[in-house]
């Protein structure tokens, strides 16, 4: 819980203002979604791309198929980190209906503190 970052909470909270009318896929495309995402899949796709493919990208052995296999080492990880950020979201939501507003950031200023498991 303490990876997460806080302004990546308060973006998302200002961004997302906790409407529980939006939909899955309004919430995996807006923007702090997107560039959390972004992120974890850069740095995950690499790591994953130089384990399995390193050798053959060394050699300049690089096939159409290892493109595709590479591709989709970075193309995983983002969908991971998304539909994760948006569960959260969501689970966030429900667990806090009264306080929809303030759900992430309370959360925030918890991780802040240190006051989390």
């Amino acid at each position: 819980m303490t990876l997460i970052k806080i302004e990546y909470l308060r973006k998302i909270a200002a961004e997302y203002k906790m409407n529980s009318h939006l939909s899955f896929l309004q919430l995996a495309l807006s923007r702090g979604v997107v560039i959390n995402a972004i992120k974890v899949s850069l740095v995950v796709g690499s790591i994953l791309a130089a384990i399995n493919h390193g050798s053959a990208i060394v050699r300049f052995d690089v096939t159409l198929q290892t493109c595709f296999k590479i591709f989709l080492s970075y193309v995983v990880p983002y969908c991971v980190a998304s539909y994760s950020a948006v569960s959260a979201l969501q689970r966030i939501d429900l667990e806090n209906q009264p306080q929809r507003t303030n759900a992430i950031y309370t959360l925030g200023q918890a991780i802040k503190r240190g006051q989390t498991d």
